[in-house]
């Protein structure tokens, strides 16, 4: 059992390349494919996020929660770093479309936080540091976009 998972996640991503191929070819060829599939991604998704989430260690995140540095750096990046360079890059390409700026705005100074974690873990990066993050970074980000919305 132990090899099988060792094998699985070994090769996750290219399990999930040849999904993502098995669905474009199904959603290209058939053409009641989204009728079947539609009401099951929810689950199929819960399903791929529960098997990222059931291999970090629940019990040693509250030790990591207590790395200030860790915070401090998230913190200072995504919202005061992040924040001003996307600011400098809307205005050095004089962006001035309202819908373009909502765009940019909503992608660029709050992206999707959940995905990154199973990202992490496939990169063999700190999935447990990542995942303490979310919250955090969810806060914030409902917290402050209003304000950046104001203030740009």
């Amino acid at each position: 059992m132990f090899r099988l998972k060792l094998c699985l996640e070994d090769h996750q991503i290219y399990i999930y390349i040849v999904f993502i191929f098995i669905g474009i070819f199904c959603g290209l060829f058939f053409e009641h494919t989204q009728q079947i599939f539609e009401p099951s991604i929810s689950v199929l998704i819960a399903i791929l996020m529960f098997g990222m989430f059931a291999q970090v260690p629940f019990l040693s995140l509250r030790n990591k929660l207590l790395n200030f540095r860790y915070i401090f750096a998230l913190v200072l990046s995504n919202f005061l770093l992040i924040p001003v360079l996307v600011f400098l890059l809307v205005t050095v390409f004089n962006i001035t479309s309202t819908p373009l700026l909502i765009g940019i705005y909503l992608v660029l100074l709050t992206p999707c936080i959940d995905y990154v974690i199973v990202f992490t873990k496939l990169g063999h990066g700190n999935a447990e540091y990542m995942l303490i993050s979310t919250p955090i970074l969810f806060v914030l980000q409902v917290i402050l976009l209003p304000i950046y919305f104001l203030y740009f």
